[in-house]
């Protein structure tokens, strides 16, 4: 399944906030990390369901785009 982002909350983060990601079709594990880029810096995978990420933004991260990688 692909992954559908359905919304972002806070719609604004700062640096070492956390944003929670509802979704559809998340997947990540040991074999196939998954990574989060915040305005193209690495952020943090704090927990994660299929249909729900809380993400911890990066320390250095500017910007507004919002970038997730997994593999299957």
């Amino acid at each position: 399944m692909e992954l559908h982002i359905h919304s972002v909350s806070p719609g604004i983060g700062v640096p070492g906030g956390e944003v929670i990601i509802q979704c559809e079709g998340f997947h990540s594990s040991p074999d196939a990390p998954a990574e989060i880029l915040f305005g193209g810096e690495p952020g943090h995978l704090v927990s994660w369901s299929e249909n729900r990420i809380i993400a911890r933004i990066g320390d250095t991260s500017a910007g507004s785009d919002l970038v997730i990688h997994t593999e299957h």
